[in-house]
């Protein structure tokens, strides 16, 4: 049976589509698209990514998109769900009556002698205190002389202070504008939610606002500007090359190569 990227290049194949066709149209190198063919899955940048080219090849060559993508997410493993645990098993009735035999089963031969050395122990102190009761004489109470109460000394109120400590400004929101100048795929987050994911054409705009972190993926960062607070960030990107690019209150604060410069 054919693999998941042999059936592609089948499909491909029989409509006479070239890789060039598809990467004229997605703006996905020639490359990656090979990669996906051969079965090649971690050479793709990873992530949300690999499905959209999966979708987008797919509406390329004419096939069910949907489809498409449920077949690559069985043949690559992501769709595997977690183990579910066993049940335990539940305990068999003599096991719990054996338990219950075993909780509340008392030395009766022992608890009969604390008992018996108890009362003894309370029985002797009784007799003890009652003759030392009988032979000490009742004490008479001193007199106790007349202290006459002390007059309070006024307390002077503590003087209020007012606090000269400057108040904290509150922090600036990040604002992140992407401008594309060709047709490039995109991921936006902002706060860690994912905001946008897909194509951006050319001459498009998305902007996003964040309190403490966004993050811009770019399938193209040729094909991109990108600026922070109204500052433009410094891509140093090739066509073809995909890339992370981390914000947080203080500006840019990592830069991720996902792969290589592409190749048509």
């Amino acid at each position: 049976m054919p693999s998941f990227g042999e059936q592609l290049k089948r499909e491909r194949e029989k409509r006479s589509i070239t890789l060039d066709d598809i990467s004229a149209t997605t703006k996905i190198s020639t490359r990656l698209l090979r990669a996906l063919e051969e079965d090649h899955f971690e050479q793709l940048p990873g992530g949300i990514f690999n499905k959209g080219f999966v979708r987008a090849y797919a509406k390329s060559v004419g096939l069910d998109a949907d489809q498409i993508v449920a077949d690559y997410l069985v043949a690559s493993g992501e769709d595997q769900p977690a183990p579910t645990p066993l049940p335990e098993a539940p305990l068999r009735r003599e096991e719990v009556e054996v338990r219950d035999e075993k909780a509340w089963s008392v030395p009766w031969g022992t608890l009969a002698v604390v008992l018996l050395m108890v009362a003894l122990g309370l029985a002797l102190w009784r007799n003890r205190h009652r003759e030392e009761t009988t032979d000490q004489p009742a004490a008479t109470p001193a007199p106790q002389a007349s202290v006459p109460a002390p007059t309070p000394t006024p307390v002077a109120a503590a003087p209020v202070l007012e606090s000269t400590a400057p108040a904290t400004a509150a922090a600036e929101p990040i604002t992140i504008v992407v401008r594309a100048r060709a047709d490039c795929w995109l991921t936006l987050t902002s706060d860690g939610k994912s905001v946008f994911e897909g194509m951006l054409t050319a001459g498009g705009v998305k902007k996003i606002t964040a309190q403490h972190g966004a993050v811009v993926k770019a399938g193209d960062v040729g094909a991109v500007d990108i600026t922070y607070n109204g500052t433009k960030v410094p891509t140093d990107g090739q066509a073809g090359q995909v890339k992370s690019f981390s914000f947080d209150e203080n500006g840019l604060s990592t830069v991720t190569s996902s792969t290589a410069p592409a190749a048509n």
